[in-house]
């Protein structure tokens, strides 16, 4: 029984150590999202900031001389914002809950090749 023992370890090895993979990417692209989201905020404050002390650029002055922005249209952006953000969120867990099946389900295909791998092993120890 070593030879099936040494089989399946080297499998769950390959198994576990595929899993690490995913994981180190899955947190390297999760990273990558939350920087490029804090640098784009901490931008859109620093510019909020330096109009409320200083008021608008002349070149924000020039662009918005023909249209004044009212409050309903401000909270009608910001209605859109949320709306879409919200439709992101709900795509991003869509996708990380399709993505965890599609693993289990890999997962489990794989136990079953191995097991019937295992089996074929047996049966043929047992001819004589």
């Amino acid at each position: 029984m070593g030879i099936f023992d040494d089989l399946k370890k080297r499998v769950s090895d390959k198994l576990a150590e595929r899993a690490a993979e995913e994981a180190t990417e899955r947190t390297k692209t999760a990273a990558r999202a939350f920087a490029k989201k804090s640098v784009e905020q901490a931008k859109g404050l620093g510019k909020k900031i330096e109009e409320e002390l200083f008021g608008p650029s002349p070149a924000d002055a020039e662009r918005s001389s023909g249209e004044s922005e009212t409050d309903e249209s401000r909270s009608k952006e910001a209605g859109a914002k949320l709306r879409a953000g919200a439709r992101s969120n709900e795509e991003r867990t869509a996708r990380e809950k399709a993505e965890a099946e599609a693993r289990v389900e890999k997962a489990a295909r794989v136990e079953r090749e191995v097991d019937a791998e295992l089996a074929a092993l047996k049966s043929r120890l047992k001819k004589p």
